[in-house]
């Protein structure tokens, strides 16, 4: 089945590049592939100065086989490690934009496919884990707040457009 985003993105892809809509559904597939092993060389290069690129070369040809099939796990993918890489910025950094960051590619991650709620709650469970570990347990309900915004308020207007069963 076709994920929820792709009747918004394939269309105006399928208008900027001139083609067919299955092609437009290629180069979105493509372009996540690519984007995926962005984020997983910048995920490997955090721990490790200029480490990235061994990453970059091991994973380019699995995820440009995967990424030139008509699937929407690579854009999910693409998001679900670009929400995890942003919540490892906010870590590091104790800086508000990353989880802002980290909320709104939670919220579209669910977007692609239902399993972003997974996604989600380990966003969660690792923010708590974070402030417990550092000792402010009782400061970590306004990250997690934070955190759960966006993708609450997806799943607000999913269940109000479906209807509230």
């Amino acid at each position: 089945a076709l994920p929820i985003c792709f009747p918004v993105t394939i269309p105006e892809v399928s208008k900027i590049c001139f083609c067919d809509l299955l092609t437009a559904f290629s180069i979105v597939n493509f372009s996540a592939g690519l984007g995926l092993v962005w984020v997983l060389s910048g995920i490997w290069s955090m721990q490790r100065e200029k480490q990235g690129l061994k990453i970059y070369l091991a994973s380019l040809p699995a995820v440009l086989y995967l990424s030139s099939l008509l699937y929407a796990d690579i854009v999910f993918d693409f998001f679900a490690f670009f929400t995890l890489f942003n919540l490892l910025k906010y870590a590091k950094t104790n800086t508000g934009k990353f989880l802002v960051i980290a909320s709104v590619t939670a919220g579209i991650s669910i977007f692609v496919k239902y399993n972003g709620i997974a996604l989600m709650l380990v966003g969660v469970l690792f923010i708590v884990w974070f402030h417990f570990t550092s000792g402010k347990l009782r400061l970590a309900w306004k990250p997690v707040l934070l955190y759960m915004l966006f993708p609450a308020l997806y799943l607000i207007f999913w269940k109000y457009y479906n209807g509230i069963s």
